[in-house]
C-alpha cells in the first residue's frame, strides 16, 4: 500500500484480495472514499488526482498569490547539483523576461508556455531544444504544486516538443570521406586526429564523450582497455581489436598517465564541433561521431549476421537498448534467413501447390507400385495414424495410377 497526506487531506492505492487496486481518498467533508481499477498506475493517478481536486478547493485562491520570485528563489535553495542549478535559473529567468508582466503563480497559463515554445521555434531552436529548455520549468510548476503553491500546472495539456533526428549508418564510402584528410594546412592537422577518433569510435563502439575522456592508464597492453560508463553504467574492461590497439598504443607515446590522449579538443563539446564541421565539409551535414562509430558498426554486425545477444556483448549495450534504437529487422531477409536454415523446399511464387500424388508428397519414402495396402499400412501406419487418413489414403490409391 502507498499512501500520502497532507493539511488538506490525503490518498493511498492498496490492493484487494481479488486482485484489483483500489483508489482511496477523503473529499471535502473529510470522509473517504474509494474506486477499483485494474492496474496500480491507474488507481495511483486517479487517487492523486481527486486528492489534488480537494486540495484545490481547500486552498482556493490564496495559493495563486505566490510570487513567482519567491517560489523561484525558494526552488533554487536546494541542494541540487550546481550544474542543473545554473541550468534551471538560465532557463526559468529567460521565460520570465519573454513575459515581465507575469508576477505571480495564479497567472501564468499554458498559453504561456505556448508562446515560449513558439518564440524558441521562431528564433532556430530544434524540437530537443526546446524541449530542453522546457523541461526546468516543469520541474518548477511541479516544485510549486508540491508546496501548496499553485493549484494547477500550466503544463497540464501541452506536449513536450520531441526530437526527429534519427541516427544513421555510414555506408564504407561514406565513412572514407569522413576519415580522409585535407591536404589545405588548415585542416590537416585536425583531420589527422578525427581519423583516429571516428576510427576507434568504429573499431569499439565507444561513444563519443568516453573516446574523449581516455588515458594512456586506460589501456593494458597488448588488447585490453578500461572504459568509463554513461548514463549511470558501470565501467568495465573490453577487449580490442589489433586495429584499434595500434592506434591507441601510436597516441598514447610521450604522454602523461593522467593525459588524455586526444588532448586536441578541450571538450567534448569541441570534440562535437570539430567532427560536425569535418561532416559539413565532406557533404555529409549532420553525421555525428556516434552515426560513424557504433551505429555504423551495430549495423555491420546485424547485417552480417551476429545475434543481438552478441552484439549486446561487444558493444556493451543491453538487448533491449539495441532493439529499440540500433537494430531495425530486415523483414524479408529475416524470413529467407529462417527458411534457408529450416526448410528444404524451393520458393515458390505465390501459393505453393500440392503435388498430383499427394499422399507421395507428404510420406518420407516413395511409393513402390507392387507394395499392397497391407505393406503401406505397417510402413506407414504412424505417420498416417497420426493424420487419420489411412482410410482416405487407400481410396486415393485405389483411383490412382500406382498398383
Amino acid at each position: 500500500m502507498t499512501s500520502m497526506s497532507s493539511s488538506h487531506g490525503w490518498h493511498d492505492v492498496r490492493r484487494k484480495p481479488s486482485g484489483k487496486w483500489e483508489a482511496r481518498w477523503s473529499d471535502e467533508t473529510g470522509k473517504s472514499r474509494g474506486k477499483c481499477f485494474l492496474t496500480k498506475v491507474q488507481a495511483q493517478k486517479y487517487a492523486w488526482d481527486m486528492a489534488n481536486n480537494v486540495l484545490n478547493v481547500s486552498v482556493g485562491i490564496a495559493a495563486t498569490e505566490k510570487v513567482i520570485r519567491e517560489a523561484l528563489e525558494a526552488f533554487l535553495d536546494r541542494r541540487i547539483n550546481p550544474k542543473s542549478l545554473a541550468l534551471y535559473e538560465r532557463y526559468i529567468e529567460e521565460f520570465l523576461r519573454q513575459f515581465p508582466f507575469l508576477t505571480r503563480l495564479g497567472q501564468v497559463e499554458t498559453k504561456h508556455i505556448s508562446e515560449y515554445d513558439r518564440w524558441m521555434e521562431a528564433r532556430g531552436r530544434n524540437p530537443g531544444g526546446r524541449s530542453h529548455a522546457l523541461r526546468p520549468l516543469r520541474t518548477f510548476f511541479k516544485f510549486c504544486m508540491e508546496r501548496s503553491w499553485l493549484t494547477r500546472t500550466p503544463f497540464l495539456g501541452f506536449k513536450l516538443p520531441t526530437s526527429t533526428f534519427k541516427s544513421r549508418s555510414l555506408s564504407p564510402e561514406e565513412f572514407e570521406r569522413m576519415i580522409s584528410i585535407d591536404p589545405r594546412p588548415r585542416y590537416s592537422g585536425v583531420d589527422a586526429v578525427i581519423n583516429d577518433a571516428l576510427r576507434l569510435g568504429r573499431l569499439t563502439m565507444l561513444r563519443r564523450s568516453q573516446v574523449w575522456k581516455l588515458t594512456p592508464q586506460d589501456f593494458r597492453a597488448p588488447d585490453q582497455l578500461w572504459v568509463e560508463g554513461i548514463k549511470k553504467q558501470a565501467g568495465v574492461w573490453i577487449t580490442l581489436l589489433p586495429e584499434a590497439a595500434d592506434i591507441i598504443s601510436s597516441r598514447v607515446e610521450a604522454r602523461a598517465p593522467d593525459q588524455r590522449i586526444f588532448d586536441h579538443w578541450k571538450s567534448a563539446d569541441a570534440m562535437k564541433q570539430s567532427i560536425h564541421d569535418k561532416a559539413c565539409r565532406v557533404g555529409l551535414k549532420g553525421v555525428r561521431f556516434h552515426d560513424a562509430g557504433k551505429v555504423t558498426r551495430v549495423t555491420e554486425l546485424d547485417a552480417a549476421g551476429f545475434g543481438i545477444g552478441e552484439i549486446s556483448v561487444l558493444s556493451n549495450t543491453t538487448a533491449v537498448t539495441l532493439a529499440r534504437f540500433y537494430i531495425q529487422s530486415n523483414r524479408q531477409r529475416t524470413f529467407d534467413k529462417y527458411k534457408e536454415h529450416f526448410s528444404d523446399r524451393p520458393q515458390t511464387e505465390g501459393r505453393p501447390k500440392l503435388a498430383q500424388n499427394e499422399a507421395e508428397t507428404m510420406l518420407p519414402d516413395p511409393i513402390k507400385p507392387n507394395e499392397s495396402k497391407d505393406e503401406i499400412s505397417v510402413k506407414y501406419g504412424s505417420i498416417l495414424n497420426s493424420r487419420r487418413d489411412i482410410s482416405a489414403y487407400h481410396n486415393f490409391r485405389a483411383h490412382s495410377s500406382i498398383g
